[in-house]
């Protein structure tokens, strides 16, 4: 969610030591994986799946030979991501048009979103189409099942789930 929502370019996962705390085992591997913009959510987690197998795999291979020795973890450099709020799940203008196309994207389909469409809240489940031409700040429009959201640098057309 975060990820996405925070607009970051990449991604990754840690390979670490089972210990008796929260991820605070030491730190076997490390990798980064882009996030090539407007990729689906589902698509990440996958690659991410290709990933860890991937890096498992040369973990224990490299564990079996002795050659691996582990990076103890820095708990004040520990974060832990909060669950989101009501607020966090708003799509807005103010968000950017390649953001908010971005997140909705990313996550739509997993998390409650919503749009504020006349004041009321319509759950968006996809970004479909970015018009980065578009300048309509500030406007909302509901088209059949497409929510249109205006963004000083864009607009973006969502896909409404139950309208």
């Amino acid at each position: 969610f975060w990820t996405y929502r925070d607009g970051a370019t990449e991604s990754g996962l840690t390979v670490h030591r089972v210990a008796p705390g929260e991820d605070d085992g030491d730190v076997l591997a490390q990798m980064r994986v882009p996030l090539p913009f407007g990729t689906p959510g589902e698509d990440l987690v996958d690659t991410l799946a290709e990933t860890a197998e991937q890096s498992l795999v040369a973990v224990l291979e490299a564990l079996a030979r002795g050659d691996l020795v582990g990076t103890p973890q820095d708990p004040s450099r520990a974060t832990r991501a909060p669950r989101p709020h009501e607020a966090d799940l708003l799509v807005a203008g103010s968000m950017g048009a390649r953001r908010a196309f971005h997140f909705v994207r990313g996550v739509g389909r997993w998390n409650q979103l919503v749009v504020d469409v006349g004041g009321s809240k319509v759950r968006v489940i996809d970004a479909v189409e970015l018009d980065e031409e578009r300048r309509v700040p500030g406007e909302v429009a509901l088209v059949g099942d497409s929510v249109w959201l205006g963004c000083d640098d864009g607009a973006v057309m969502m896909r409404a789930q139950g309208v």
